[in-house]
């Protein structure tokens, strides 16, 4: 299946150039008099000095190279077919914020004719924006496209005061696994739910986050997305969907600096439209 993908679709974008690890230590605070400050640490760049994030002493901190190598152990153990696994790796906010993109080829669903391959999100931080932990979703060979398979499929998340429990996150890859099948299995009705013009500025003003700049975006390719006769198009449901999709993998009003962060949060925004009752209505 991978090869054949491969040879229909051409080059995956999520094997690149990956950022390099950086070593961290959490160390004490003092004042300019060389006094200790109480119940705060600093977390400090080891090869720049720098403090990245100030915490109080409760907060464990967990380097990107534990995070991560306790992950691929765990997709080890899981027995999933990861022979023809791809990684990508991204870093935001100057490496306080880390993305980890395990995308699964072997792992693959067809809807509307589209393949859409299982996806992993694995993130750390450094700065206390987000707690450890993996998120589900799928890639579209055809488009490059990446989404958020909903808040229901299963996922896993430590905060930073405690330890990474490796059963557990087995336990969840393969309960994300088995739901992300039946998950697609329904997306597959998405091409036959007609949408008008009026539900589609409905479903962008309910996106979380919303705002008539963003309507104003979405609006013109949802216009030429319903007269599109491809696989993605057409006056309906999947393709209100891969309207948004598209707008969270390959948008404008991206920052260098903070582009692998603000591509996983429109994922998750989606994700979360998803859930909705809004979005459950059209579908059931």
């Amino acid at each position: 299946m991978y090869q054949e993908q491969m040879t229909k679709y051409g080059y995956v974008p999520a094997n690149h150039e990956a950022p390099a690890w950086f070593p961290v230590a959490l160390e004490d605070m003092g004042t300019i008099n060389g006094e200790k400050v109480p119940g705060f640490k600093a977390v400090v760049r080891q090869d720049t000095r720098q403090v990245i994030h100030v915490a109080t002493d409760s907060y464990t901190l967990v380097p990107n190279e534990t995070v991560f190598a306790t992950f691929d152990k765990a997709l080890a153990e899981s027995k999933l077919p990861i022979d023809n696994m791809m990684i990508g790796r991204d870093m935001s906010h100057e490496g306080r914020r880390t993305f980890v993109q395990y995308l699964l080829p072997d792992v693959t669903e067809q809807v509307n004719g589209a393949d859409l391959a299982l996806r992993f999100t694995c993130f750390n931080s450094y700065d206390g924006s987000r707690p450890v932990g993996f998120s589900t979703g799928h890639y579209s060979f055809a488009c490059a496209n990446t989404a958020l398979n909903g808040n229901a499929l299963a996922s896993y998340s430590l905060k930073h005061v405690g330890e990474i429990d490796i059963g557990e996150i087995v336990e969840n890859l393969v309960a994300a696994a088995e739901q992300y099948h039946s998950q697609l299995i329904a997306m597959r009705d998405w091409p036959k739910i007609p949408v008008s013009d009026t539900q589609a500025i409905e479903i962008f003003e309910q996106l979380p986050g919303s705002t008539k700049r963003l309507q104003g975006e979405l609006l013109p390719a949802w216009l030429k997305a319903k007269d599109d006769t491809g696989q993605n198009g057409g006056a309906n449901l999947w393709a209100a969907y891969n309207v948004l999709t598209y707008w969270s993998s390959h948008g404008d009003g991206y920052k260098e600096a903070t582009k692998a962060y603000a591509r996983n949060n429109r994922e998750e925004r989606i994700a979360e439209l998803i859930e909705s009752d809004h979005w459950q209505a059209m579908v059931n």
